[in-house]
C-alpha cells in the first residue's frame, strides 16, 4: 500500500475542489473529511492499548462518518461485513499499529471505488503535518492557499449550503455561528502558517503550495503541476468537475472550473468586513502576494463587528467543542503557531 496524498489547508481555500479534480484520476480515491487526527486522538495515542471490540469500533466509526460525511458523524451505524474486511487485513500487516489501521481503511475504501492510490482531504490536517510525515513517511501533501476574503465570503455562505444540503439543523446554526471576519481572519493567519512552516520544514519533494487562484485561473496547467509533484498521469478529463455554489442552484449541473469565483469577493463582502481581513492579516497577506485595498469601513458597523466579537466567539467555541476532539490539543496547535511563510 502506498502512503495517502494529503490535501490541506485553511477551510473554505479550495481543498474540495481540488479533491474532486483529482478523485476524477482513473487511479485515485479521494475519501471525504476524515478529522482522524483530532477526532480519533485518544485512540491515535494510546492505540496499544485498546481491545478488539475498541478496534472494530474505530473502525464503524471511521466508515461512519466516510459514508455519511463528517456532519452526521453523531449517526453512528456498524458496518460488520466491511469491518470485518477492514480488521482481518489489518492484523496481516507487519505492524498493527494506528497509522497501519488508517492506511488499510483508505485502501479498503479506495478499492471499492475501483482505485489503488488514496487521499484524504481534511483541511486542518495542515496542523498536523509533522505528526503525519511521522506516521506516513511516503506521504505527499498539496497545501491549498486562497485570499482570505474569499476565504471569509465562502465561510459567510457556508450555512446557507447547509440548508440546500439537508445538513442537521445544528450543524447550520453553528456555521452560521462560526462567520465574523476577525475570527476567519486569525484562523487564516495561523492555518497560512502552519502550512509554510511545514513546506519549509520538510524536502521539497513532500509538500507543494498550490493557490486557489492559480487553480481557477489556469486550471490544466495547476493540474498539470499536481500531477507531476504526485507521479501520477494528467487526464483532461480531470478538470471536468461539479460547477456547485455555496449558497445558489443558477449552476447546479455544470461542469467545469468557473475563473470569475476567484474575485466575487469584491461584490459581494461589504468594505467592513475587507477592511477586517487587511487589518488582521495584511501583513501575511502582502509576503504571499496579494494587493491590499485599504477598504473604507462603515463606523458604525465596525463598532459592532468588534463588540459581539468576543460573545461570538464565545458562543462559537462552545457550539464546536464537539468537533475539537482534545480541546486543549486544538487550541494549542492553533494560538501558539509559530507565524512563518
Amino acid at each position: 500500500m502506498n502512503d495517502p496524498i494529503f490535501i490541506v489547508g485553511n477551510s473554505r481555500s479550495g481543498t474540495t475542489l481540488l479533491a474532486r479534480i483529482i478523485k476524477n484520476h482513473p487511479e485515485v480515491y479521494v475519501l471525504n473529511e476524515t478529522h482522524f487526527m483530532e477526532e480519533f486522538e485518544n485512540e491515535r495515542l494510546n492505540f496499544n492499548n485498546l481491545t478488539h471490540a475498541q478496534i472494530c469500533k474505530l473502525i464503524n466509526q471511521m466508515i461512519t462518518i466516510q459514508r455519511k460525511d463528517y456532519y452526521r458523524k453523531s449517526e453512528y451505524e456498524e458496518y460488520p461485513y466491511d469491518a470485518e474486511r477492514i480488521i482481518d487485513e489489518f492484523y496481516k500487516q507487519k505492524n498493527n499499529n494506528f497509522a497501519t489501521l488508517i492506511k488499510v481503511f483508505f485502501d479498503f475504501e479506495a478499492k471499492r471505488h475501483g482505485k489503488h492510490i488514496f487521499g484524504d482531504q481534511t483541511p486542518r490536517h495542515v496542523f498536523y503535518v509533522h505528526e503525519l510525515i511521522e506516521m506516513f513517511p511516503e506521504a505527499k501533501f498539496i497545501h491549498m492557499v486562497r485570499d482570505p476574503r474569499a476565504v471569509l465570503l465562502s465561510q459567510k455562505r457556508k450555512w446557507k449550503a447547509g440548508l440546500r444540503w439537508k445538513h442537521p439543523k445544528f450543524e447550520i446554526f453553528r456555521t452560521f455561528i462560526n462567520h465574523h471576519p476577525i475570527t476567519t481572519t486569525i484562523i487564516w493567519n495561523k492555518s497560512i502558517s502552519a502550512g509554510f512552516k511545514a513546506q519549509n520544514s520538510f524536502h521539497k519533494n513532500s509538500i507543494k503550495t498550490i493557490f486557489y487562484e492559480q487553480l481557477v485561473q489556469n486550471p490544466s496547467k495547476t493540474v498539470k503541476s499536481i500531477c507531476s509533484f504526485l507521479g501520477i498521469q494528467f487526464f483532461p478529463e480531470m478538470l471536468n468537475v461539479d460547477v456547485e455554489l455555496s449558497a445558489s442552484k443558477k449552476e447546479d449541473g455544470k461542469k467545469g472550473i468557473r475563473k470569475s469565483i476567484a474575485q466575487t469577493w469584491k461584490k459581494e463582502l461589504s468594505e467592513t468586513e475587507i477592511y477586517l481581513t487587511e487589518r488582521f492579516a495584511g501583513s501575511k497577506m502582502k509576503e504571499i502576494g496579494y494587493n491590499i485595498t485599504f477598504a473604507n469601513p462603515n463606523i458604525f458597523l465596525l463598532i459592532i463587528y468588534l463588540m459581539i466579537w468576543p460573545f461570538q466567539l464565545f458562543i462559537a467555541f462552545a457550539l464546536n467543542l464537539g468537533r475539537m476532539g482534545n480541546p486543549f490539543t486544538y487550541i494549542t496547535k492553533r494560538l501558539f503557531q509559530k507565524q512563518e511563510i
